[in-house]
């Protein structure tokens, strides 16, 4: 399925036909899903962790470094200029849901974990090149998920009037990031050269 298959031809579908979409890849499955990419929130947060240990005599305490986290908070409207598409919508963010939970072999065991990818343009994508999430994007797990239709924009009613779909849906979910590359320095330079371009696809001078 392409992209044009997915977004809606009216004017909310315009910047994502043009690539401005979030894309998740759930890895156990091999699943991909697409959502118009209506941003009402995008934090990045880098977090450096400092085991701190006072020291006789010493006015400040010994800092060692134990790593640094990204975890990214990330929420999109998500709109539907038709039936049909609020169909697709709710397809979408149900397969979302899905892709929480882990899989299991046919004994019952656990087989894998929920990792997936994600990508939107340059903001979250390896050394920010936006490609296809399953080459491209941030690998990691999604901690939280919240499904907040809009009630004053309405719903579509199915053809039997039993079921109802959205005209908007805030989306929101928080992921940290699962570093595949050996980030950090070796002499004056980083480690690996490609990494002049992470985080978010502009080249630095190192």
């Amino acid at each position: 399925m392409t992209t044009n298959d997915i977004f809606g031809g009216d004017g909310s579908g315009n910047l994502a036909n043009d690539g401005q979409y979030v894309e998740i890849y759930h890895i156990p499955s091999g699943n991909t899903i697409k959502f118009k990419a209506m941003m009402t929130q995008f934090e990045d947060a880098y977090t450096s962790e400092w085991n701190s240990e006072a020291a006789y005599g010493r006015m400040d305490p010994i800092q060692t470094f134990q790593r640094t986290g990204r975890v990214i908070s990330i929420a999109f409207s998500v709109p539907a200029y038709s039936r049909k598409e609020a169909h697709g919508n709710l397809q979408r963010i149900s397969a979302l849901v899905q892709f929480l939970y882990p899989s299991y072999d046919g004994a019952g065991l656990l087989k894998n974990s929920p990792y997936c990818k994600i990508q939107f343009m340059n903001w979250s994508a390896k050394n920010g090149a936006a490609s296809a999430a399953k080459t491209q994007g941030l690998l990691g797990t999604i901690g939280g998920f919240t499904f907040v239709p809009d009630l004053d924009a309405g719903v579509f009613h199915s053809k039997t009037g039993e079921d109802i779909a959205p005209k908007m849906v805030q989306v929101a979910f928080q992921f940290t990031v699962i570093h595949e590359h050996k980030l950090g320095w070796q002499g004056d330079a980083l480690r690996e050269p490609g990494l002049m371009y992470f985080p978010y696809g502009v080249e630095t001078d190192t």
